[in-house]
């Protein structure tokens, strides 16, 4: 039972209007009040004119109870005057205010439905497009009026066509709010997205697109000079996009050399290849509602060797840029090749590749590559190289300075984290400034200028993107300056509308570009939710999450991320536990399953991921080998793997306060082995093929050896025939092996001899460290006078392979490890001894074969 209460508001009173709490009433009492004490009883004698006199709100007409189906439109009237005319607030179970509910924004005059008005469907707020590079949910929402409409039909579509139900789509129709949601959106779901209201008055809808674009991405190529390079890529889009591909920033054009072609996938073919093409290359699809690109490599393998162009004699040099205080000296550091007119040609500053600025140019000139500094600035210094091909020369640059001793370094960071720009001076008690853009920089509570000894930092706590500019710190005369850049922050994975039971968790979850941002905001009703015990506030690198607790009715709301400009919002829906029904899908009375076979049982609830269990003949199940418990939105599935005539008993569905019932049998199945496993002998490191044939279709085998079950990596079952598949047998694997099916097995011995492998002998059999290989990479043992070496009980000794190189390693030597070691491979061994001297201290041997 519902209440719904209407509360009206004028300057100078306030009025309250409950509609009853049960649809029956008792025979004998009336819920209206005496004809002479009830003002919506005299007020029906008066005309409006008069009641518009009036000063306080009076309701004349009130809401009255409603009775529907799940799914219905329930629907309140009610007709209220009073000067100035009041405004009216619509509450649900006294606590959430419903213009909250279905928005922040309030409604306005004219959008409630109004049955004496003829009110065509009107968006109020229209659909907006979706962009999505990978795959992923989608979001859709607008406002439609007049609102509480019994007539209005609103439906969805897909490039004029109605959207057809699934399991992945969720359409809302809630006073006046419509969404639908892609819990996943493919590439055929791009197109024209359209929300259509009809009444008997009119029609209305609103349109964007949901598009994906570039959705098989090219790959990175290596190919060898001269040869054929190949890039494919499929896109997808409405309107359909245009789609350009470059290489190392130049757009292609189709020629003899660049060969272009479109048949649903667009190719891009570069034949003849030089080294130059070295770098990237770029595919970008656009149209007019946005656009996507995709950056890949291209390795140009060369077959000459460009270090035989390159004349050695006038490498790069250590060059010192004199910066007179002001680091504006210029700077060229350069280099002669034999090649003229070398394309493929990049300079690196400490392993960074460089790209051309205004301060900084690359110049070619016949044989001479130049690198120019049009103004040195302390960030310069360090080594710089020059590469062309496959060779490379390199130098060091310094830039001299006076009071500065470490200078600026550039900065890239993304808005709202933490900026730390931090120079050192050459005298601790040196006074310096910090200046931004030429101008002094503004300290406040956001940008605070540190000093720590010999260091000078400033701190901008909560970057914008007003913050980035050129930083100088100026002691004296002498300069440092460094670059602040700040990259915009965007959402990744964005906030979901979640529907839960009571009494559960809720878990609003959104991932960003970047980490460490600061002054992230979760926002409920227009109020910040604070960290307490019933909302919990968690940041994970890139993703933040807030989880509600223990939900009721009360937590329903739209919740927003804020984080400076950036935004995201979604709705918690939260469903009484009261309200659930349960719906077998698979009504069975009975259940008989042969022996070994899986057997599976489902129900189906009508809500989303509530909690249930399965009991056993009234004893819980817990997830194991043997029962498998899946829950997929409202389906609910026990599998029972493997049956067995044990398995048979009473299987029992309990969801919430319904629970439902069943028996299940399982029937004897014999099963024979018509086709047993044999023996084998096989040579270390070859394929063993255990094969049986069973008299049963469909029959778990179960694979042992020495009487532990096996964990398969590599096993075959085709109908009657088994397989079992050693494809590189070891000395280890020799042993009995059975093959288990039902209440049947078969039994087979493996022996496993050793390889011819050549042993290098050490130089002397009486050693304190020998060293010798194998000719192959094979499994070996040690023995120590006769006996094999236990390394799981020996701690001291410890055996490693590095591919042919076997190794024994005795930490902490006693006297009693003194001995003949014993290297055994294959057919073959090799023996040595140890002696052990006396000694104050302990040593540690190695024995290497």
């Amino acid at each position: 039972v519902v209440t719904q209460i209407l509360v009206v508001i004028n300057p100078g009173y306030f009025l309250r209007s409950t509609s009853p709490r049960s649809l029956s009433r008792s025979p004998g009492r009336s819920s209206s009040r005496s004809p002479g004490r009830s003002p919506a009883r005299r007020l029906d004698e008066t005309d409006e004119a008069q009641l518009e006199r009036l000063y306080k709100p009076v309701f004349v007409m009130k809401p009255s109870s409603c009775k529907c189906s799940e799914g219905q439109t329930a629907r309140f009237d009610l007709k209220v005057v009073g000067r100035p005319m009041p405004d009216t607030y619509w509450f649900h179970n006294e606590v959430e205010p419903l213009h909250l509910r279905y928005g922040q924004e309030q409604w306005e005059e004219g959008d409630l439905y109004d049955k004496e008005k003829q009110q065509k469907p009107q968006f109020k707020k229209k659909l907006a497009s979706v962009r999505m590079k990978r795959f992923g949910p989608a979001h859709f929402e607008c406002r439609l009026t007049p609102i509480g409409d019994p007539t209005m039909v609103v439906e969805w579509l897909h490039d004029g066509k109605p959207l057809a139900a699934a399991n992945r789509l969720r359409m809302v129709n809630e006073f006046g709010y419509c969404s639908l949601d892609y819990e996943v959106a493919y590439a055929r779901d791009s197109g024209v997205i359209t929300c259509r209201a009809t009444n008997k008055f009119g029609v209305d809808q609103t349109s964007a697109t949901l598009i994906r674009l570039i959705v098989l991405l090219p790959e990175p190529v290596r190919v060898l000079e001269g040869d054929i390079a190949r890039f494919r890529c499929r896109v997808t889009g409405y309107p359909a996009p245009k789609v350009n591909w470059y290489l190392n920033g130049q757009l292609i054009r189709k020629s003899k050399r660049y060969r272009l072609r479109y048949d649903g996938i667009y190719y891009l073919e570069i034949t003849e290849i030089k080294s130059y093409d070295s770098g990237e290359v770029k595919v970008v699809a656009d149209n007019n509602m946005g656009s996507a690109e995709h950056t890949v490599k291209l390795e140009i393998q060369q077959k000459e060797d460009f270090r035989t162009h390159l004349r050695r004699a006038p490498d790069l040099e250590d060059v010192d840029g004199k910066e007179k205080d002001t680091m504006g000296t210029k700077a060229v550091l350069e280099a002669k090749i034999s090649a003229q007119d070398i394309s493929s040609v990049k300079w690196y500053h400490d392993d960074q590749l460089l790209t051309p600025s205004d301060r900084v140019q690359m110049v070619a000139k016949g044989a001479k590559q130049r690198l120019v500094f049009n103004r040195t600035y302390a960030s310069d210094e360090g080594q710089y190289k020059l590469v062309v091909g496959r060779a490379d020369t390199s130098c060091r640059f310094s830039v001299q300075s006076g009071a500065i001793k470490k200078p600026l370094h550039d900065l890239v960071v993304a808005d709202s984290q933490t900026a730390v720009l931090q120079c050192e001076v050459a005298n601790p008690s040196a006074e310096g400034r910090w200046l931004k853009d030429g101008q002094a920089v503004d300290l406040n509570e956001n940008v605070v200028s540190e000093a720590d000894g010999a260091i000078r930092r400033l701190v901008i706590i909560i970057t914008k993107a007003t913050d980035i500019g050129e930083y100088t710190y100026q002691v004296a005369t002498s300069k440092t300056t460094a670059t602040l850049k700040v990259e915009a922050v965007k959402v990744k994975k964005t906030l979901k509308n979640l529907n839960v039971v009571q009494t559960q968790e809720a878990v609003f979850s959104l991932e960003l570009t970047h980490e460490n941002v600061r002054g992230a905001q979760w926002i409920k009703n227009g109020v910040e939710i604070q960290p307490n015990d019933k909302y919990e506030i968690n940041i994970e690198g890139v993703v933040h999450t807030l989880k509600i607790k223990n939900c009721t009715t009360q937590d329903e709301s739209v919740y927003s991320f804020k984080l400076g400009k950036l935004s995201a919002n979604a709705r918690l829906n939260v469903e009484s536990r009261q309200t659930l029904t349960l719906q077998v899908t698979k009504p069975m009375k009975s259940v008989e399953v042969p022996e070994t076979q899986v057997a599976t049982f489902e129900c189906e609830v009508s809500h989303f991921n509530v909690p249930s269990i399965w009991l056993k003949d009234g004893v819980e199940i817990e997830m194991s080998e043997k029962f498998r418990i899946v829950v997929q939105g409202k389906l609910h599935q026990l599998k029972i793997m493997n049956t067995s005539r044990d398995d048979s008993a009473e299987y029992t569905f309990v969801c919430g306060n319904d629970r439902v019932s069943y028996f299940f049998s399982v029937t004897a199945r014999v099963v024979e082995f018509t086709k047993h496993l044999k023996d084998l002998k096989i040579t270390e490191k070859k394929r063993a093929t255990f094969e049986c044939e069973v008299s049963e279709p469909n029959v778990q085998v179960m694979w042992m050896k020495d009487g532990q079950e096996l964990e398969m990596s590599d096993r075959y079952n085709y109908n009657y025939m088994h397989r079992l598949v050693l494809p590189s047998v070891r000395l280890s694997d020799a042993g009995e092996y059975t093959a288990v099916a039902g209440s049947s097995m078969s039994k087979a011995h493996l022996g496993v001899e050793g390889r011819d492998v050549k042993i290098s002998e050490p130089a002397s059999r009486d050693i304190t460290v020998s060293s010798c290989t194998t000719n192959d990479e094979v499994d070996g043992r040690w023995m120590r006078n006769g006996v094999e070496i236990q390394f799981s009980v020996e701690e001291r000794f410890n055996y490693v392979t590095i591919r042919k190189l076997h190794r024994l390693t005795i930490s902490e030597t006693f006297r009693g490890d003194a001995g003949e070691y014993t290297f055994l491979a294959g057919k073959n061994r090799s023996t040595m001894n140890l002696h052990v001297r006396r000694k104050t201290c302990s040593d540690s041997i190695f024995l290497k074969i």
